[in-house]
Order: structure tokens, then C-alpha cells, then sequence
């Protein structure tokens, strides 16, 4: 079963990238980042697709993850930290509107999505070839661009590995790989070249609002 809501995270994340960049005070920047960045979260949670031989969904949080952490390095574990603590909280922001402090098959993925956040966020603030590049030259781009994907690829085995291992604790060993991980490596692939594409295009021409600040 796929729900997809009426806004596409890419719209909303662009959107609220533009009005970061559009917020002079850095306090009301910050405000405006710790609301809209879980809230894209939240969104990407919803879209989803069922999978009738696992209780893990394919979502587009992993996307939201990858793409907050890219633009926004290491300040992107604050909303994604916000999101899963209002989640466990009691807010409904888990796929299907769920919530709650409970040790199930997907904990994993969701303390793997926050590793995956500090990973791609401290790659991107430390390694400013990901950040900043000259993408008019090709050679110069395509370094760039496969240096981004390992780093991507890195921070979805993160979140694919935690989730695995939590899985191993409610089904046989033998069945968490078919039900955790290989589903989920096209939909993985999609995603980061997603990720990608925005980051070649968007990140490096301008400032981060969050760097301004």
C-alpha cells in the first residue's frame, strides 16, 4: 500500500530553505530550522510503502535525514534529535502517525537515522570539497559527486545496520536480511541520488542560513 501526502518533501524542504535564507535574526533562524526540520521529517514519514513480509515500511525519512544533514551538517542532529524525542514523547510523528517509547522491530531504524545524521552532518562540515565545489568543471564535478555518495551510502548502512541488529532481537536470523535490509537498498539508491542532484545543484552556491548565524 502507498499513502503519498498532498506535498512533496522536496517542495517542502526547498521552501523552507528559501524562507531560512529569507530570516534576518539568527535566534528566529533557529526557531524557524528546529520547526520546519522536523516537521519535514514528519512528512517524510508518511509517505510510505507497505511491504506485506516486514513491519518495516520503506519511507522517505532516510531521504529527509540525508538531505537535512547535507545541507546543514552538523546542526541537522538538533531537529532530527527534536523529532525523534517528540516522537517517543507521544507526539504522532512515525510513519503511519504512530508514537512511543517502545523497544520494537523498528527502533533500529530510527536510532540509525540520528548516526546517520552526525555521520553525513560531520562529513559535510569537515570535509569542504563535499560542501563547496566548482561544478562548471566536469572532472572537478564528478569527484565531488562520488565523494557525496560514499559519504551517503556510508550513513544509509548506519541506519540499515542499526535496524538489522534490532530486528535480529524479534525474528530469526536468518529472516532479518530478506525482511530489513535487502528491500530496501533500490529505494536506498534512489534516494541518495535524490540527495545528490539537490546537493550539486543547491549547496555551495550561497551560504547555509544556518552557517549566516
Amino acid at each position: 500500500m502507498i499513502e503519498v501526502s498532498s506535498v512533496s518533501p522536496q517542495a517542502f524542504a526547498l521552501s523552507g530553505w528559501n524562507g531560512l535564507s529569507r530570516v534576518q535574526s539568527p535566534v528566529w533562524r533557529w526557531i524557524l530550522f528546529c520547526t520546519l526540520g522536523p516537521a519535514f521529517l514528519t512528512l517524510s514519514a508518511q509517505i510510505q510503502i507497505g511491504l506485506p513480509w516486514t513491519p518495516v515500511p520503506i519511507t522517505l525519512q532516510t531521504f529527509a535525514v540525508a538531505l537535512l544533514a547535507s545541507f546543514f551538517g552538523r546542526k541537522a542532529t538538533v531537529p532530527v534529535g527534536i523529532y525523534l524525542v517528540g516522537g517517543f514523547s507521544g507526539l504522532p510523528v512515525f510513519a503511519q502517525w504512530s508514537h512511543g517509547l517502545t523497544w520494537g522491530p523498528t527502533s533500529g531504524y530510527l536510532v540509525g537515522m540520528f548516526l546517520s545524521a552526525c555521520w553525513i552532518g560531520w562529513c559535510f562540515d569537515k570535509v569542504p570539497r563535499l560542501s563547496r565545489g566548482s561544478d562548471s568543471n566536469g572532472n572537478q564535478a564528478f569527484v565531488r559527486g562520488l565523494l557525496i555518495a560514499l559519504v551517503l551510502l556510508v550513513g544509509s548502512w548506519l541506519t540499515l545496520g542499526c535496524g538489522v541488529a534490532v530486528l535480529t532481537w524479534f525474528f530469526p536470523a536468518d529472516q532479518v536480511l530478506q525482511m530489513g535490509f535487502w528491500p530496501f537498498l533500490p529505494g536506498d539508491f534512489l534516494k541518495t541520488l535524490a540527495v545528490i542532484m539537490l546537493v550539486m545543484r543547491f549547496k555551495g552556491q550561497e551560504q547555509s542560513p544556518c552557517e549566516q548565524g
